[in-house]
């Protein structure tokens, strides 16, 4: 395992021993002719438990208006990435691959193709990394229908030809 980046193995009675990812090696040299030294792998350290929050920009919103997802990840530092996903009754699509953990938050805009019409469950994965662990969270999110009609009114209300008319 490693600790900060430096591998770590050790070695009874022997500080020389070095680690290359699937064993332990000794350096023989160092052991002055002893064939009885152990060879013991340090324990992993006890990753703390991490909490994910989901939260949308907008909820609940239309077809057509964007809106986005934030992560916020608490534990011991979480560093790394977080896999934003939109879980439906044809699988999982990963909508957001790969996003930046910064200071404990990332964040996720929602492209067109993942909100359709009707109730949608986000998910965001977080691996966990050296001090963390992995956690998930989900969201449900309720996207509507577009207006279908929309209300104008206009200023003056009843304007002189070639005038200038407000609408809104």
């Amino acid at each position: 395992w490693s600790l900060n980046g430096v591998q770590v193995c050790t070695a009874t009675q022997n500080p020389l021993a070095a680690f290359n990812g699937a064993s332990c090696t000794v350096d023989a040299s160092a052991l002055n002719g002893r064939t009885d030294v152990l060879v013991q792998f340090a324990p992993r350290p006890p990753r703390s438990a991490t909490i994910a929050v989901l939260t949308a920009s907008k909820s609940p919103s239309a077809i057509s208006e964007a809106f986005s997802l934030q992560v916020s990840l608490a534990g011991t530092g979480p560093a790394g990435t977080v896999d934003v996903r939109r879980i439906s009754a044809a699988g999982v699509q990963v909508i957001c691959p790969k996003v930046p953990v910064l200071f404990g938050r990332a964040a996720c805009d929602v492209p067109l193709n993942a909100r359709p019409v009707g109730f949608n469950i986000y998910q965001v994965y977080y691996a966990g990394d050296a001090a963390n662990k992995e956690v998930f969270t989900t969201i449900r999110h309720a996207v509507g229908t577009a207006p279908s009609s929309i209300t104008l009114s206009m200023e003056p209300r009843t304007p002189l030809r070639g005038q200038t008319v407000l609408l809104t």
